[in-house]
This record gives structure tokens, C-alpha cells and sequence, in this order.
């Protein structure tokens, strides 16, 4: 025979499972912003400040988002 679980620790582990999942998807939102961010980078390092970077303005949209949809999700841990 199972032994039973406890309302209080299925509860624990349901909240533990839900702000893994929110870590994970503010973990992956912070690595896609920094991979954009080292494309601008790149770019600059490569070409110089003086040309403009025909993809920096799409990149910059992506990074915020992604940092918008991270503290989404963070809020959402509290």
C-alpha cells in the first residue's frame, strides 16, 4: 500500500515545481537577451560605431522583450 501524501506537501511541491518552471523560462528570456546583445556587440566590435547595424533595432526589440516577459514571470515567483 502507497503511503499517502499530506495536502500540505503535495501543495509544497506543486509551488516548488511552478517557480522551477518560472526559473527556467526567466533563465532562458536572460540568455536570449544576452545572445542578441553579443550580436550587437559583434557587430560593433567588427564595423565600428560609425556603421549602423542593420539588424540592432529588431535585436533591441527582442532584448527588451525578453527582459519585459523575465520580470513577468519574476513577479509572478513573489
Amino acid at each position: 500500500m502507497a503511503l499517502a501524501e499530506d495536502a500540505a506537501s503535495v501543495l509544497e511541491e506543486f509551488v516548488q515545481n511552478e517557480i522551477q518552471a518560472k526559473d527556467r523560462v526567466v533563465q532562458d528570456c536572460r540568455t536570449n537577451a544576452a545572445a542578441r546583445d553579443a550580436s550587437i556587440q559583434k557587430f560593433l566590435k567588427a564595423n565600428g560605431a560609425g556603421q549602423a547595424n542593420p539588424k540592432e533595432e529588431q535585436y533591441g526589440k527582442a532584448i527588451l522583450s525578453s527582459y519585459d516577459k523575465a520580470q513577468v514571470y519574476q513577479e509572478e515567483k513573489i
